[in-house]
């Protein structure tokens, strides 16, 4: 069974419905895709709506046309359960924030607890009618149905990913005090309405979108398909489902205990270096094969690493396209440039550092050369040119070719669609699943231009009010930006999975347009990038709830009410973990459980482009490669599409190759360690291939819902061990298999 992307411009934002007229306009259940309703003379009818003859075969398999659409939805056990878990999982989900590889507190276990909870709260909850301002609400609907619990974990999402905002609060706090020791820390109020708006634009975005976002029923966003499964077989009665249940609870539990030897008993588990052991630790085996740098066919038994790249869940053709753009640019061109010194930075930077240092290797400390305006100091300065390290040059260039290339190839294969679509928003969706809540009124699209103008209007006052020195025509560049880019990678990440994250190029121009300005440019980057993600994210959110058969009102409140108490708690806990843990935070050591890799990435890129500004980096011969990532990218689609036209024999798959996922996958590291790569192919190629294709009822069956599994039980573990022995710095007994300083054992000799 194949799982391929059109390449000739699909038909699926075609908006007609040929049996629209067959949907209901007031609430019936649904069974199966059996309409059950009484025509006009009373008579009982059934009538056979939906049909899943053009919906994408992993969803079909997956998601049912059942729906009883007369279920109570934002209950009194909703607010109580959302507030809950809201609270307490994004608070865990702060701390880990900070880690080298924190993944934040798992939604199977918000989905998990929330059920127990809400089967308890059904079980004793008084069922009497209480009366408030006029409005009559009970505790206790009755029986708590899938609804209310899709809805419970929806508010949790909204807030699952810390907001970005938090990466410039914690950046000044760190790194641009008076000292290294002192915290910059800016103003409350600043920071709240810094959060607030950079947090509402993407809301504003997937609402204004949503004809192409959410409409399209090729766009399954396929993240959603092991949440689907799990509800499917908490909520479903019969003997199938408890052995599913039984199923899910066996690979939790497993693959919790297994966690704690890769997490805290036997750390080596996490990275197997076998190229730079069988070398010796010379130079080159080191480079290539330790874990902190090239990671070249190094495994890994941890699968909070391995899951990472998701292999469970995104479909096989994408993933293969993302495996190899990282390992020719991880494991070929990367190592040729660095063994090459054709930077001219080897001696200087090792291959993966986050650092920035000046030519002569000294430490760029930023203290010394900013204004009390927090502005560069030219003079002091001089024309001292700053260096980063090989894989960080290559990521900004492979970044610049992702954005050319989603630009490029969107607009070739799927063009006039787009067009179309945005031009008449109004048409009807062609997905079957969004016209099960045909009968509740959608969202006013001018709600959702009020939370831009919100959006704008909070960063505006950020620019003028603080020491952030953004006008106000850099905010309206950036959301131009953003406007560009969030339908492309939303097309990408509906049917792949994968998503472009436009943060550097947006960094880059702002640093043209702002130069001198790290705080502003910040801002610049994560308002833009924000807007293109959040909007992502949303739209896969609320195409969730429409699998799950919930009107876009109750999605929208639960989101926006999750986003709401999630940054009030992303702030105060950063706060109280900067103020704790400065030393270890700032430390230019690598490793430790305080590395704090995705702020010293965005401390260092706001260096680079922000502080010195683009005109200035882009003239070091070190990135005077970069702005060919552009034309790289450009050009590629361009070949691929002359190619699949001229040669149209169907031996030849040319829908199985995604240029911008192959970039994707190019820009994968330093962001992240490349120790997983090998690992996270296996899996992938044993769950969407093999499995799928000569196991279907089995993977059917168990694959997502084993997928889900893996990542709670693993979560928790590594949470667990977070919360009762890392961070109370509870002592392990050291062995060879728990070396702190060098856990893989790969030495350079």
């Amino acid at each position: 069974m194949s799982n391929t992307p059109p390449l000739a411009a699909p038909d699926y934002l075609d908006y007609t419905l040929s049996n629209e007229k067959l949907v209901p306009e007031e609430p019936n259940v649904i069974k199966h895709g059996v309409l059950e309703r009484t025509d006009s003379a009373g008579t009982e009818m059934s009538v056979n709506i939906l049909s899943d003859k053009n919906i994408p075969d992993l969803l079909s398999m997956t998601v049912t046309f059942d729906d009883d659409a007369t279920l109570p939805i934002l209950t009194f056990r909703f607010w109580i359960l959302s507030t809950f878990w809201v609270l307490g999982g994004t608070a865990v989900s702060t701390l880990q924030y900070l880690l080298p590889n924190g993944e934040g507190f798992p939604s199977s276990v918000v989905a998990l607890g929330s059920y127990v909870m809400g089967l308890f709260m059904a079980w004793c909850l008084p069922t009497r009618q209480w009366t408030v301002i006029g409005h009559s609400f009970t505790m206790n609907p009755g029986h708590f149905n899938s609804k209310e619990h899709s809805l419970i974990v929806m508010c949790y999402w909204a807030t699952l990913t810390v907001a970005p905002a938090i990466d410039i609060l914690v950046s000044m706090d760190l790194y641009f005090g008076p000292t290294r020791e002192e915290s910059g820390r800016m103003a409350s109020l600043g920071a709240v309405i810094l959060l607030a708006s950079s947090q509402l634009i993407g809301f504003g975005f997937v609402g204004i979108f949503r004809a192409v976002l959410i409409k399209p029923r090729a766009l399954y966003y396929p993240g959603n398909l092991p949440n689907i499964s799990f509800f499917n077989a908490l909520h479903t009665e019969g003997g199938s489902s408890k052995k599913r249940q039984k199923f899910f609870f066996l690979i939790f539990g497993g693959i919790f205990l297994w966690q704690l030897f890769p997490t805290t008993i036997f750390p080596l588990l996490s990275a197997l270096p076998w190229i730079c052991w069988v070398g010796g630790g010379s130079f080159a085996s080191y480079y290539l094969g330790s874990s902190k740098e090239f990671a070249l066919g190094s495994l890994t038994l941890d699968w909070e690493i391995i899951n990472k790249l998701q292999p469970l869940t995104i479909p096989f053709w994408s993933s293969m396209n993302f495996f190899a753009g990282a390992m020719i640019a991880t494991w070929i061109v990367a190592p040729a440039i660095y063994f090459s010194n054709a930077f001219g930075t080897s001696h200087i930077i090792p291959p993966n550092s986050l650092e920035v240092a000046f030519k002569n290797g000294t430490e760029f400390i930023v203290y010394d050369y900013l204004t009390p305006e927090h502005l560069l100091n030219e003079t002091l300065l001089g024309s001292d040119d700053l260096d980063v390290s090989t894989s960080l040059t290559l990521s900004y260039f492979w970044q610049f070719g992702a954005a050319s290339s989603l630009i490029v190839f969107t607009a070739l294969f799927y063009g006039p669609q787009i067009k179309r679509a945005i031009l008449h928003p109004g048409h009807k969706s062609d997905d079957p699943y969004l016209a099960l809540t045909k009968h509740s009124p959608p969202v006013s699209i001018w709600l959702y231009y009020s939370f831009v103008l919100l959006s704008l209007t909070g960063i505006t006052l950020i620019g003028y009010l603080y020491e952030f020195k953004l006008p106000w025509w850099a905010v309206l560049l950036a959301l131009a930006i953003a406007a560009i880019f969030v339908v492309p990678d939303g097309i990408l990440f509906g049917i792949s999975g994968q998503k472009i994250d436009v943060a550097i190029v947006s960094e880059i121009i702002g640093g043209y347009v702002i130069p001198g300005r790290p705080f502003a440019n910040m801002t610049f980057r994560v308002f833009c990038s924000n807007a293109v993600t959040q909007a992502l994210h949303l739209a896969g959110f609320f195409k969730f709830g429409y699998y799950m058969k919930i009107p876009e009102r109750p999605m929208l409140i639960s989101m926006l009410y999750g986003t709401a108490l999630g940054l009030f708690v992303n702030w105060q806990v950063a706060n109280s973990l900067v103020s704790e843990h400065r030393k270890d935070l700032t430390s230019t050591s690598v490793g430790g459980i305080w590395e704090a890799r995705r702020e010293r990435l965005f401390y260092s890129s706001s260096l680079v482009w922000g502080l010195l500004g683009s005109k200035r980096s882009l003239s070091s011969p070190q990135f005077r490669i970069i702005p060919y990532g552009l034309v790289l990218g450009a050009t590629l689609p361009l070949i691929l599409y002359t190619l699949s036209r001229i040669f149209k024999s169907r031996n030849l798959k040319w829908d199985l190759i995604s240029i911008p996922i192959i970039f994707i996958g190019a820009m994968y590291c330093p962001a992240e360690p490349a120790t997983g790569l090998t690992t996270s192919f296996i899996f992938s190629v044993l769950s969407m291939f093999w499995l799928r294709r000569y196991h279907e009822r089995w993977f059917r069956k168990y694959d997502f819902l084993m997928d889900v599994a893996l990542e709670g039980g693993a979560n928790m573990a590594v949470i667990m061990v977070f919360l009762f022995i890392s961070f109370p710095r509870v002592a392990i007994p050291h062995w060879w298999g728990n070396n702190a300083k060098d856990p893989d054992l790969c030495y350079l000799h």
